[in-house]
């Protein structure tokens, strides 16, 4: 099925779940849960921005200053993917917010 090859938009959706799972279990006490969460959270983020485009892997672009710091729809479709992108930036001012990456 083409665009369900590590789709942005679900992993994003899941990844702001995640944070607020790992948030949860943080205050919870839940040391576990809260370990395993952010290993998760740690992997999600460094696929995720492999999906980012950058100087350097813009080399089949036409206009490449069009397309730097926008997300690819998945592995597979290289549009740019604009329609969801705030799960992803929430996720991400989650994660940077309450330090869950540290």
């Amino acid at each position: 099925v083409r665009g369900q090859y590590a789709n942005n938009s679900v992993i994003s959706a899941c990844l702001e779940s995640i944070a607020v799972g790992a948030l949860t279990a943080r205050k919870t006490g839940d040391r576990q849960r809260y370990r395993d969460y952010t290993r998760t959270i740690r992997r999600t983020t460094a696929f995720l921005l492999r999906l980012q485009f950058t100087p350097e892997n813009t080399y089949y672009v036409q206009h490449r200053e069009r397309v730097v710091g926008a997300f690819k729809m998945d592995m597979i479709d290289s549009r740019v993917w604009c329609d969801s992108i705030w799960h992803l930036a929430n996720a991400l001012m989650k994660i940077h917010r309450h330090k869950l990456l540290d």
